[in-house]
């Protein structure tokens, strides 16, 4: 399973894939999934080993106001699950 991780602004999505590359987290920028309507419309492309720690370098850099959303391959479709609400700081999420 991979996670989208859904920013309010641009700013916040290309500190965040510069953040996340840094620690060496595999993270790819891309445009959200018309099916998630919220923010900028940009997102980041996380691994289920890889969010727990994404979201830990995201807390430590000061980014917030970020959702996240499962993503699943039904067929040739994908679908999106919200995993939570915003996140002010997203510290100690369960996974």
């Amino acid at each position: 399973m991979e996670y989208i991780i859904a920013f309010n602004n641009t700013d916040n999505a290309v500190k965040s894939e510069r953040a996340l590359l840094e620690q060496k987290i595999h993270a790819i920028m891309q445009p959200l999934p018309s099916q998630i309507h919220m923010g900028c419309g940009l997102c980041l492309k996380i691994g289920s080993c890889e969010v727990k720690t994404s979201l830990k370098i995201l807390a430590e850099k000061g980014i917030g106001e970020i959702m996240i959303f499962s993503s699943e391959a039904k067929g040739a479709q994908y679908s999106y699950t919200e995993i939570n609400e915003k996140i002010e700081q997203p510290i100690d999420t369960a996974f």
